[in-house]
């Protein structure tokens, strides 16, 4: 299936009103408890989520609330799956009588077929919804229920940011995409709870785009950085050189890719017209001449970086919000996916 995304963002507006939608959205997927009437008439949900053939991915925040799947319940739900979740706010609870407790960033684990109580002051989450029939075995194992991953270590680090990355581009991936970042949190996090089991050709290339994409939000962060390199950003996210190098094989390796996004920053700031100078420009951006920089610059743009006149970029549209909340959607295409298996 490919899908646009579904959003919305209700803001404060009719608190009282959006509370009791939100409890009814929600309610084959958790029991929403724990708010108190002086805080309803405040209580926002903001969402954004895609549903695939192997799952939902989904993005929200959300005012503070208790999350409850009781055994009874769990039988009700009909639905069946993990849950992985990443919460920027601190986490409190129970999985089938284990506490838990997950710090901000924190990766976690929920079986839906087992009891759950969820305690947050406030909802900031990435979270992954995937059809028991596409976990690997390791995860359904009741130990796997509630168990974190910390975001302090290499594991739990290297997965919540998968995690984030593809919940923060929900609107922009395609389909492929999606279901691609979906396998390999699945396959990552298996490796984590010790799964040894060979990759099949699928998995491994998932699992490189989620490298692909771990490493470009990397770049992005350090573009500056004069010690970036190939070997930097494949310690940083967890791939070995040769490996890093294959996911970038389609724009001529890392460190055309880097020279690339270092140029079309030398371009962003050549437009804003601040009254630099080229050679200036150039040195900021980690080219080791001006005359280097104007030959790579115009062989990428066709012109040179002289040329450029400052003029204002076009903004990027903001996608359309609608008020109305959608859970029940997400539900829905779980159960559909449970009974086409």
């Amino acid at each position: 299936m490919t899908s646009e995304a579904l959003a919305w963002d209700t803001g404060s507006r009719n608190g009282e009103e959006t509370y009791e939608l939100y409890r009814q959205s929600m309610a084959d997927l958790y029991a929403v408890e724990g708010v108190a009437p002086e805080a309803r008439p405040s209580f926002y949900n903001a969402t954004v989520m895609a549903l695939t053939a192997e799952g939902v991915v989904g993005r929200g925040r959300s005012s503070g609330q208790i999350m409850r799947r009781t055994r009874p319940y769990v039988g009700r739900s009909a639905i069946d799956g993990i849950n992985l979740l990443v919460n920027l706010a601190p986490l409190v609870g129970d999985c089938a009588g284990r506490d838990v407790r997950s710090r901000p960033g924190d990766l976690q684990i929920r079986d839906l077929s087992r009891e759950t109580v969820s305690r947050v002051a406030s909802v900031d989450v990435y979270s992954l919804l995937i059809p028991r029939r596409y976990v690997p075995d390791i995860l359904l194992q009741p130990s796997a229920h509630g168990t974190v991953l910390r975001r302090d270590t290499p594991a739990g680090r290297l997965i919540a940011g998968h995690v984030r990355i593809l919940g923060n581009q929900i609107e922009r991936l395609d389909d492929a995409h999606r279901r691609a970042g979906l396998t390999a949190a699945l396959a990552m996090t298996a490796r984590a709870l010790g799964d040894t089991r060979p990759l099949d050709p699928e998995t491994r290339a998932s699992l490189r785009l989620g490298l692909r994409w771990r490493a470009e939000r990397w770049i992005h962060d350090r573009l500056l950085d004069p010690d970036l390199d190939a070997d930097t950003v494949a310690r940083a996210c967890g791939g070995s050189r040769a490996t890093l190098y294959r996911a970038f094989d389609h724009d001529g390796g890392v460190h055309r890719f880097i020279q690339k996004r270092r140029l079309e920053r030398a371009h962003m700031t050549l437009r804003e017209g601040r009254r630099r100078s080229v050679a200036d420009v150039a040195e900021d951006h980690g080219f080791p001449s001006q005359s280097h920089f104007s030959r790579v610059f115009r062989n990428t743009f066709g012109y040179s970086p002289s040329d450029v006149r400052p003029g204002l970029s076009p903004d990027f549209p903001f996608p359309v919000r609608n008020g109305r909340m959608r859970h029940d959607v997400a539900v829905g295409w779980l159960k559909t996916l449970a009974a086409t298996g």
